[in-house]
């Protein structure tokens, strides 16, 4: 077990079962006590997923108002949840809201023929992919990402058929007269993303409730076109302003065998002409 899980299963046991004196044992007195700050970093986020009012403890409070761990990862992140990450979401757990809202109401009315333009970089395909990149790593995961430009307004009905059009890898061996674009909340979006960021890949380590809100976040800002530079309330802003779907395809690219291992959603915005979709796929 590396290290960094090693923390991750302290980091997860302690948020759930220490005491305030236990925590401010690990919190007061910085590296003479033997705790590090990644162990620190990650109880900070386990808390705040798990609904804690963190910046009021008196023990992790303190530390976590502290400067000098800023410059770590975590350090990034919120010290309390946006209105749209699901309290009490716990690492690794399946969502089934998601297969749930694949039943919903598509949006199926024929669109336009847009003019599209293919404006994908290698830097946004590999902040996009952050949420999987354990997927591909550990085991069978592959990721598709693309971002697009449309010479108009995307509208919600133009979506199936301006990614006919584009024909990403993910809609490979599928009939396209089957792809549904389905509304999402940008809680249903965060939540599931999280799911997979949490979670393990088949033959993976659990990768835990602190880095897999950093990779859910880390994904929503290239999804949402936020700079390296944007900060937190950057991305969550951007994020408002997008319009979000989950997809369903027939096509043959996922490898199907676990359907919380398969996953394509799609984002219209911040601008009007701008798409951006992600699919992924793991397998033992």
């Amino acid at each position: 077990m590396t290290a960094r899980a090693t923390y991750q299963t302290q980091a997860m046991a302690l948020s759930c079962d220490a005491s305030a004196e236990e925590l401010a044992t690990i919190f007061n007195g910085g590296g003479r006590t033997g705790h590090s700050d990644e162990l620190r970093a990650m109880i900070v986020h386990e808390l705040v997923l798990a609904g804690h009012d963190v910046l009021n403890h008196p023990a992790v409070g303190r530390w976590a108002r502290l400067r000098h761990w800023r410059h770590h990862g975590l350090g990034w992140l919120p010290i309390e949840l946006a209105d749209f990450e699901q309290p009490d979401a716990r690492p690794g757990t399946p969502e089934p809201g998601w297969q749930a809202l694949l039943a919903g109401k598509t949006v199926d009315a024929a669109g336009l023929g847009l003019d599209l333009v293919a404006t994908t970089t290698e830097d946004f395909t590999a902040r996009a992919g952050r949420v999987f990149a354990h997927w591909v790593e550990y085991s069978n995961g592959k990721v598709d990402a693309h971002e697009y430009l449309a010479a108009d307004p995307v509208r919600d009905h133009d979506l199936r058929d301006l990614l006919a059009g584009a024909a990403p890898a993910f809609l490979a061996g599928g009939d396209i007269r089957t792809l549904r674009a389905v509304p999402a909340t940008l809680r249903q979006v965060w939540t599931r993303l999280f799911q997979a960021a949490s979670g393990s890949s088949f033959y993976g380590p659990l990768q835990g409730g602190a880095y897999g809100r950093l990779h859910t976040w880390q994904t929503m800002a290239a999804l949402t076109g936020a700079p390296a530079t944007a900060t937190p309330d950057d991305v969550a802003d951007l994020a408002r302003a997008c319009r979000w779907f989950a997809l369903d395809t027939t096509s043959t690219w996922f490898w199907s065998v676990w359907e919380p291992s398969d996953l394509a959603l799609a984002c219209i915005g911040p601008e009007l002409e701008r798409v951006t979709v992600i699919a992924a796929t793991d397998s033992d």
